[in-house]
This record gives C-alpha cells, structure tokens and sequence, in this order.
C-alpha cells in the first residue's frame, strides 16, 4: 500500500542499425581488429604485409589504417600496435606529416588526432591514413606512385559502401540489414576463413539471415501478403526466433558471440524507450527497456534489470 510505480516513457532514436557506427570500431570493442579486417577486405584494402608506401617503406596498410583510426578516436597519446608493431599515429605525426606536406595544407586544414567520437563520415578524411591513402575512403587508385602494372584500385571507397554511419549503438539490425554488413559480424563470419577471399561459408550464413525474413516461420499468425517476417516480431525472444530459423531452412548454426553485435528493431514504426522504477521504502527495482507496439502488443527488443 506504501509502494510506488512510475512510468518513464520517451521516444527512442530513429536509427535503424542499418549500419555500423564507425565510433564503436575501436579497442573498446576486443574484436574491432578483425571486423575492421573484415571491412577493408569488402573495400579492396590489400591484407598482406608487402604493400608499398610512397617512400619505398613495405607495410601492412590495413594495419595502419585501423591503428590510426584507434589512435584518432582513443584518448591517449601512445600509438597502437598490431602485432606488435607500433604503426598508428599521434599528435607528433600529424605534425611531421604536415610539415612535410605544408605547401599542401592551408592552415585550418590541419588536424590532430580528436581522441574521441566523429559525428559526421567526412570527417575521416582527418584521420592521418585517409589523408595518405584518400582513395580507401573514396575509391580510386590506391598507389598511384606505382607503376600501371603493380597499381591497385579501389572501386567502393569506404563512404560509399553503405556499411559505416556515426549514430547508433554499433549493432546490426537482422531485420533491415544486408548480407554485407552481417559480414563484419564475428560469429557470422567465420574466423578459420579469414585467408579465403571468397570465405564461402562465412557469406552462406550472412545470406541465409537475410533469406530467412523472406521465409514465413511456423507458428507466426499474421497475413500471407507480408514480404518479410522480421525476427522476434511475433515471438518474446529474436536471438531464439533467428537460429530456429536458420537451423530449419538451413541446417546452419551461427556463433553465440554473434548475439552481442546483432539487434532485432521493426521494420517500421516508432521505437520507444521506456524506464519502470517501483520503490517500497527503502527498497528499489528498476527496469528498462526499448519497445514497439504492433498489432496492439507491446513489443520488446532489449529489456534490462537493477
């Protein structure tokens, strides 16, 4: 009788999960190497060690590229290593490479690494690699300094992919996304496949997820005209709802880790957060959640208690 309940109720962001939030691809994410890897493979960014940089120096270009995006988005000021090699950049770089370069850059269009988060994509165009390297961003050729022969050209550069943003929590929404971006997902792709090109299995999963919403699942009472069934839309749990279907269209199982890159957000309709608080004296419970209504239910894609 002494007890209270309040209800917070708000409109949560409209960001779809339809890319990935190029903020969250850093060391805060213990996979972020291997994703960024999976990326740049898409791009046309060489993986091997023997790429050769204006100045005659061999080095690995994916590493570089993603140690100087760590370095521009971390806070401290040491460089990144991979593989234990140092080869991203600091403050001083930026400096030495500007110097180097001062009859190229006016003044305000100089920059040092942020050490935080980018809220617009052109603003990789900042970061020391895409200024040595502007085609991986905008496609291009890559190694111009090269002979014809030994040139390589990037058809996609990174903005144009459709794979990266600057908004949302990073994951992958399985109810909109493509079979590309499942790709960067570890636990939809398979690591032991990283050396293949073309990673058969690896692309088999990423595109049976997105077959799979065109499949009307058993036990789903909604109309035959849909075009897609949206994992969890119907059921209280999608992660459950997503491998029943996988494993009986497909016979095919996806990693358990896949689950903490992946979300399930409608197809359409507003999303809201909401936050319930029960208070009896001194004691506390508290729960939030995002959720939609359809059908005249409320649905729930992520639910959290304290």
């Amino acid at each position: 009788d002494s007890g209270t309940i309040s209800v917070e109720i708000s409109i949560s962001s409209s960001d779809t999960g339809e890319g990935i939030n190029v903020n969250t691809l850093g060391s805060k994410d213990k996979n972020y190497i291997v994703r960024w890897q999976q990326i740049l493979d898409m791009c046309g960014v060489p993986r091997e060690n023997d790429f050769k940089t204006e100045d005659g120096e061999v080095i690995n270009l994916q590493h570089r590229i993603i140690a100087c995006w760590n370095d521009y988005l971390d806070e401290d000021d040491t460089r990144t290593a991979i593989e234990g090699v140092e080869c991203g950049a600091e403050k001083e770089d930026y400096e030495e490479y500007y110097d180097e370069h001062e009859d190229d850059y006016a003044e305000e269009d100089r920059f040092e690494p942020a050490n935080g988060e980018i809220a617009d994509l052109k603003e990789l165009s900042r970061v020391l690699c895409f200024r040595e390297y502007p085609a991986v961003l905008t496609g291009g050729v890559l190694n111009p300094w090269e002979n014809k022969k030994d040139q390589i050209t990037i058809s996609r550069g990174l903005v144009n992919m459709g794979i990266l943003g600057v908004s949302g929590d990073g994951k992958v929404n399985v109810n909109r996304c493509s079979s590309d971006l499942l790709m960067t997902v570890p636990g939809v792709f398979d690591e032991e496949e990283l050396e293949d090109d073309d990673r058969p299995e690896s692309r088999d999963a990423a595109e049976a997820i997105v077959k799979c919403r065109k499949i009307k699942p058993a036990g789903y009472d909604v109309p035959e005209d849909r075009e897609e069934w949206g994992y969890g839309e119907y059921t209280s749990d999608w992660w459950s709802d997503l491998t029943t279907r996988l494993s009986e269209e497909f016979d095919l199982d996806i990693g358990q880790e896949a689950k903490e890159y992946l979300t399930a957000r409608p197809d359409s309709g507003v999303v809201y957060r909401m936050k319930i608080t029960a208070s009896l004296m001194a004691m506390q419970y508290a729960a939030e959640t995002e959720c939609y209504v359809k059908d005249k239910k409320v649905r729930y894609i992520s639910w959290k208690e304290y």
